[in-house]
């Protein structure tokens, strides 16, 4: 054991001794006391960082890891006080630091799990293959820290904290989460082994134009039921406990890890309600639930808050009874008062107030993110959908800075008209720089309807101070400071359409005079908006050249494959014809219009040429949503000229075989070559073919194929 890690160990026991003998230590004021474990703990943090300096592993618990005892898997955009002891051991060993300066680097960890954080874990994962990779296949770290990397972490946080032996009985359940499941009837609740410690928490103390903490974590609860039971809360009641006011504490929630639960329904006396009849949340098992808090910016220096539950019947429960050792009191953490602590400023912009459904990436919500006195990192941004479109009308949803993505697409709104974006990759702004963002979205549908997104809450916004390592509250009012709602422009979905235009595989070139069932014109045709139905079609035939038709026979009209309307034995060339149907294109579906018919008629010739066309429709489409009407199509649409052709063959001596050369007894001479062409309009059927010559044994031949002999 080197000099340093003797005085780690030595100090590590000196706080000890402190707090133990804390309750009869009358010479001493409580703030004395705890100034004096304050400074311990912080000799013991440099100590720690003077070892990761020198490339040496501590084998000291790290001060971030009290009370801590890891039992849920980690990964990327998790939060709470086990990533921060997380951070605080990859810290102790310069091979696997979170970050050799600034945010989570040793002294500085955060409770956030980030990509340093991740990239961390996959060295540490590597260093102790054996232990952590080696028994489930793997050769490479993955920066998931899952049963393996959980148990590594625990035997270094049990060998850091020293050793000595004991014995024991007991009997429980194992529930993967460190706590025994109770045997009472009911619901039990517990403060949890790894309720935040006391800690200082950051304002500005009314001194200027910054912000102050938010998503503070107080303590947290393990609600727990009998195996195989389960009990729903909706209603709980938290006391706000030490020297502060209601007006200390603009916000309280409560959180399932990352996930939160409830916002406070109310605030008044110290009693913080939370109350859902559908229910807050559900214990199976156990649950365990974080008590986070907002800090009110001109909180003064020295206020002390803490949360905890006071007694049974500020719980309802379906349970048949609650149980625990009330009062249940997280610890108090203590106001710090700068000026200098990280503002962000959020603004609204303006967007189009109108947009052609079928429109993708079109801006629904602007804003600005002004940053000022730190630079700030955003780590999520949660919207809420407010207009009458549909749900399923709105698809990839993504957030621009500029011409820069940030974060990664979302495919759909959730169920509560809600779209978050956890950015793996935090998004940071300098101080005094301001940014302006983007939310995109792909308008499928929904006509006549209106899209407007907002930013409810302040906690929509998950951002943290760089400089200080915690998460702030943003703001919307310069002289205030606090936060208001913030709407988009409400844009207005336009009223549903059918776009039509020429297919490029529409046939062009010769057609064989007395063919049938010839596509003289073929149409893409989409619905945007919303489904649309025809009800008619004009349809004209028109010709040039030197044709002298006055019909063509049986004309009609496909669409999707399915005939539609009914068939024109004789179309009048040159007329318009109006043919009644009825067919609706699904909305965001492209479908194919075609126009049939035989080439046949009064005055075909070869040369003939043949133009069909869609003509512009009067009030013939109908919107399924909105019911209006509308001219389909719009203007006239043509398909491509054709030219009538008639069958023809034509005979030519085949240049590339010369005079022949030949002696008697020969076989299989060949005694002449012709080359044989169809016209372009069909194939031609060959049933005879005759020559002049005076030889025996003659036979035909196509290439290698034999037509015949003689």
């Amino acid at each position: 054991m080197n000099n340093i890690t003797k005085k780690i160990v030595a100090i590590a026991m000196v706080v000890g001794m402190v707090t133990m003998i804390a309750p009869s230590a009358q010479a001493l004021t409580a703030a004395e006391l705890q100034t004096q474990i304050d400074a311990l703990l912080a000799q013991i943090a440099v100590l720690q960082a003077q070892i990761t300096a020198m490339g040496g592993t501590s084998t000291a618990a790290p001060v971030a890891c009290s009370g801590i005892t890891f039992s849920r898997n980690l990964t990327l955009t998790m939060t709470g006080t086990d990533v921060k002891c997380l951070q605080a051991i990859l810290n102790q060993d310069a091979a696997t630091q979170v970050a050799a300066s600034g945010v989570g680097s040793a002294g500085s960890e955060t409770t956030y799990f980030g990509n340093l954080t991740k990239a961390a874990v996959v060295k540490f994962q590597e260093l102790y293959a054996a232990d952590v990779l080696t028994p489930i296949g793997l050769t490479q770290g993955t920066g998931f820290v899952g049963a393996k990397t959980i148990a590594k972490l625990n035997s270094i946080l049990t060998s850091g904290a020293g050793t000595g032996t004991g014995t024991g009985t007991g009997t429980g359940t194992e529930t993967g989460t460190g706590t025994t499941l109770p045997t009472a009837a009911g619901l039990t609740v517990a403060l949890a082994a790894d309720s935040p410690a006391s800690t200082q928490i950051v304002s500005d103390g009314a001194s200027g134009a910054a912000g102050s903490q938010a998503l503070i974590p107080f303590a947290k609860l393990n609600f727990s039921t009998p195996e195989g039971t389960t009990a729903k809360v909706t209603t709980l009641k938290i006391k706000r406990t030490g020297i502060s006011t209601d007006t200390d504490i603009p916000n309280v929630y409560l959180y399932d890890g990352d996930t939160k639960l409830a916002e406070m329904t109310s605030l008044s006396l110290g009693v913080v309600t939370f109350t859902n009849a559908a229910g807050l949340f559900t214990v199976s098992g156990v649950k365990t639930v974080t008590v986070k808090a907002d800090l009110y910016k001109d909180a003064t220096a020295g206020k002390t808050i803490g949360f905890g539950v006071a007694a049974a019947t500020d719980i309802t429960t379906d349970a048949t009874a609650v149980n625990g050792t009330f009062p249940i009191n997280g610890n108090t953490m203590t106001v710090a008062v700068v000026d200098d602590f990280a503002r962000l400023k959020v603004a609204a912009g303006t967007n189009s107030s109108t947009v052609d459904p079928g429109t993708n990436a079109f801006e629904v919500m602007r804003f600005t993110l002004a940053a000022s006195n730190q630079k700030v990192a955003v780590y999520s941004i949660k919207f809420l959908q407010l207009g009458s479109i549909a749900k399923t009308d709105i698809s990839n949803l993504s957030l621009w800075v500029g011409a820069t993505q940030i974060g990664s697409t979302v495919a759909s709104l959730a169920t509560d008209g809600s779209v978050t974006f956890a950015l793996s990759t935090p998004y940071e702004i300098a101080s005094g720089v301001t940014r302006t963002v983007s939310l995109k979205a792909d308008v499928v549908g929904g006509s006549t309807r209106t899209i407007q997104f907002s930013l409810q809450k302040s906690s929509d916004i998950v951002v943290m101070d760089a400089n200080y390592g915690v998460y702030l509250a943003p703001d919307t009012t310069d002289t205030t400071y606090i936060w208001s709602v913030l709407n988009s422009t409400a844009a207005t979905v336009a009223s549903g359409n059918l776009t039509i235009s020429k297919s490029t595989d529409s046939p062009s070139g010769n057609v064989a005079l007395n063919s049938t069932n010839i596509t003289l014109a073929k149409f893409s045709a989409k619905a945007v908006g919303e489904d649309i139905k025809v009800s008619s079609l004009i349809i004209k035939v028109a010709t040039s050249g030197t044709a002298t038709t006055t019909v063509i026979k049986n004309a009609r009209v496909i669409y999707d494959g399915y005939q539609v309307g009914n068939t024109q034995t004789s179309l009048s060339i040159g007329a318009s014809t109006t043919l009644s149907m009825s067919f609706t294109v699904p909305v965001g579906q492209t479908k194919i219009i075609e126009i049939k018919a035989d080439i046949q008629g009064t005055g075909l010739v070869n040369a003939s040429e043949l133009t069909a066309s869609l003509q512009v429709g009067t009030t013939n489409a109908q919107r399924m949503t909105s019911l209006g009407t509308f001219n389909f199509p719009a203007a006239i649409q043509s398909g491509n000229k054709l030219t009538v052709s008639t069958a023809s063959l034509s005979a030519a001596k085949n240049l590339t075989i010369g005079d022949i050369t030949t002696v008697y007894g020969a076989q299989s001479v060949i005694i002449g070559s012709w080359l044989i062409t169809a016209g372009a309009a069909e194939g031609v059927d060959v049933s005879k073919l005759g020559f002049k010559d005076a030889v025996s044994n003659a036979a035909v031949t196509a290439g290698s194929q034999s037509l015949g002999a003689a």
